[in-house]
């Protein structure tokens, strides 16, 4: 019939791999309400969860460790003008230049949409450097007013990344 092959165990070493460090969580803690519509708007992210190397400050990720980077960010925009969104986009920044966006348009002549999130993933080269990502946002709406309009504090906004093991 069949021939028996002879199984070997594979060999493991240990120490490989590594640590996804450096890494950052950071959320907002207050609303950022009064914001120019139609215009890109840096999205502050004041309170930090956690910073393993002290790469996140002001709402900037500079790490200092060169590679590749899962990047994360969510964000609630809001009207609360009277009116009704029409269009709201995040954006990832790297370097102060568009990198990566998301765009929701909304068409409703019988409903209000008054609020939404947007969410953001990407895998990003950094040197280590000089590199930096930020996020924006932008809101339009149908009345113009900005009063009370803007980035909310609750329901996923979120800034992080942590370096990929390659």
């Amino acid at each position: 019939a069949g021939a028996l092959r002879k199984m070997t165990r594979a060999n493991f070493v240990s120490g490989v791999g590594g640590t996804n460090t450096p890494a950052f969580e950071a959320t907002k803690n207050a609303v950022q309400y009064g914001i120019s519509l139609s215009t890109d708007v840096k999205i502050t992210y004041e309170t930090e969860i956690f910073d393993t190397a002290g790469n996140y400050a002001s709402s900037r990720f500079t790490p200092t460790t060169a590679g590749k980077y899962f990047v994360y960010c969510g964000q609630r925009m809001i009207t609360n003008d009277n009116g009704t969104l029409t269009r709201t986009q995040l954006k990832l920044y790297k370097n102060g230049s568009k990198y990566q966006n998301v765009v929701s348009d909304f068409n409703l002549t019988d409903n209000y949409t008054r609020a939404t999130g947007n969410y953001i993933s990407a895998t990003v080269d950094m040197n280590g450097s000089s590199d930096y990502l930020e996020v924006y946002g932008q809101i339009q709406n149908t009345n113009a007013a900005t009063t009370n309009t803007g980035f909310h504090l609750e329901n996923g906004s979120v800034f992080g990344a942590y370096k990929i093991i390659e």
